[in-house]
């Protein structure tokens, strides 16, 4: 065979485009799906709820009928979706080839290891934007049709801080997640983590106390439900949020290829 005849080397963009393509995962859509069926069900649900539960909604997080109850819900179910997607499709990034031992073989290319990352995480961060960005309209529609009336600016804007924030959470697990090598440790170290956005939220359903003389402080953090109870605040909060959790994401995903070439220098 002449040199001619042989075929090219893959490129970089070839495997960009190989990653693309193993990024649409077949059970995405499914997950979808389901999630945005909860939201009629949880509509359906919560005019059944005992009165106290909902006195309670109302007086700790400000959640004062049925169509703030169930923005709240569309909010927290998102970001939670969004993030274990995001940290399922993340194990294909390190954990997995290193639990296949295939991982020496993938980054023996003639590859940056920030190329490598950047590969692996443009099309899942892609997908996962999709997938947010469906979910947030199918949900928002049933919520629109079930619950009632809301207001679109604020809820476009609090979405975009929902959505930005789960995957610059993404970003920075994909950092935590090159310290481990098995499924099994990273899920579960993931699954902890997501509790760290909501713990504000929580003091402030059981322990409302936490926050006497604190209420600014109360106000920035229990998320999601502050997005609920400040939808004139939201467009000024999506403009800092946004731009602040890309920063986040650029961050930790220059600092796993460090981490990449550190684990590459002690061999």
């Amino acid at each position: 065979m002449s040199e001619t005849d042989r075929p090219a080397a893959p490129s970089l963009a070839d495997y960009r485009a190989l990653e693309a393509e193993l990024a649409a995962r077949p059970w995405h859509w499914p997950v979808v799906a389901l999630a945005i069926a909860m939201t009629a069900i949880f509509a359906l649900l919560v005019p059944l709820l005992p009165e106290p539960a909902l006195r309670m909604m109302d007086r700790r997080l400000g959640l004062a009928d049925l169509t703030a109850i169930v923005l709240f819900d569309i909010y927290i179910g998102v970001f939670v979706t969004v993030y274990y997607l995001g940290c399922f499709d993340l194990l294909r990034v390190w954990v997995g080839p290193v639990e296949a031992r295939s991982l020496s073989l993938l980054l023996a290319k003639p590859i940056r290891r920030v190329d490598y990352l950047r590969a692996k995480l443009a099309p899942i961060a892609t997908r996962l934007a999709l997938l947010g960005t469906v979910m947030l309209a199918g949900k928002a529609t049933l919520a629109w049709l079930m619950a009632g009336a809301f207001p679109v600016v604020a809820f476009v804007a609090a979405s975009a801080i929902v959505l930005a924030s789960s995957l610059a959470f993404v970003a920075v697990m994909n950092l935590v997640f090159l310290f481990f090598r098995e499924s099994y440790a990273a899920i579960l170290v993931a699954t902890a983590a997501m509790m760290a956005p909501f713990i504000a939220l929580t003091l402030q359903l059981y322990r409302p106390d936490v926050w006497v003389d604190r209420e600014g402080a109360r106000d920035l953090l229990t998320f999601p439900a502050n997005l609920v109870r400040f939808p004139d605040a939201a467009p000024l909060a999506a403009a800092i949020v946004v731009p602040a959790c890309g920063a986040i994401a650029i961050v930790a995903v220059a600092l796993a290829a460090r981490r990449l070439e550190r684990i590459d220098a002690a061999g």
